[in-house]
């Protein structure tokens, strides 16, 4: 074998460096571009995680107030710690929530959502939000819906509470309306 053949298997068998440093640059340039995109999805995640848990709460106080056929009162609050679920068992007597002990839900650190926020949505709000549950397990007074938003994302995300129904969706920027999946 000669020389000149073994030089041309050398070459052959890696990259150069002005290739190596063209990828790497290609690399950089689309992570750069695809990051801030990935923290935004992770940040919706979470609020949405948010609002999945508080409709998995609401619907535990729902289940009690069937269960000891009595008012189940819940209180949503969000403060500079962020927001949480209580249960409202200190102002109202023969509270099945209380009775059943439903522990205090603390969506900001069960979900990790940075300045966790709540309001809330139709005529039977107030602040904090109360929600009240009669024996039956339906809804006391008119349908609410509560909006949750984090600090570091846009989206906005909706929990509807009405007669019967509790359910999950995301707040449509231009018209503030609620969209729900049909999943």
């Amino acid at each position: 074998m000669s020389i000149r053949h073994l030089r041309h298997v050398h070459r052959a068998a890696g990259f150069t460096l002005v290739e190596l440093l063209v990828t790497a640059a290609v690399l950089v340039v689309v992570s750069s571009i695809s990051f801030p995109n990935v923290v935004r999805f992770y940040e919706d995640q979470k609020l949405r995680q948010a609002a999945i848990e508080l409709q998995s709460h609401l619907q535990r106080g729902r289940t009690l107030a069937q269960r000891f056929q009595n008012l189940c009162t819940l209180g949503i609050s969000s403060g500079a710690a962020g927001a949480a679920v209580q249960v409202s068992g200190t102002t109202v007597t023969n509270n099945s929530c209380a009775a059943a002990n439903l522990q205090a839900l603390d969506l900001s650190a069960v979900t990790g959502v940075s300045g966790l926020s709540v309001t809330c949505s139709g005529s039977g709000c107030s602040t904090p939000v109360a929600i009240n549950f009669l024996p039956l397990g339906v809804l006391a007074g008119d349908a609410q819906t509560v909006f949750l938003a984090g600090t570091a994302t846009a989206t906005q995300f909706c929990v509807d509470l009405d007669l019967t129904l509790i359910r999950v969706g995301f707040r449509n920027g231009s018209s503030g309306a609620c969209t729900y999946s049909r999943s």
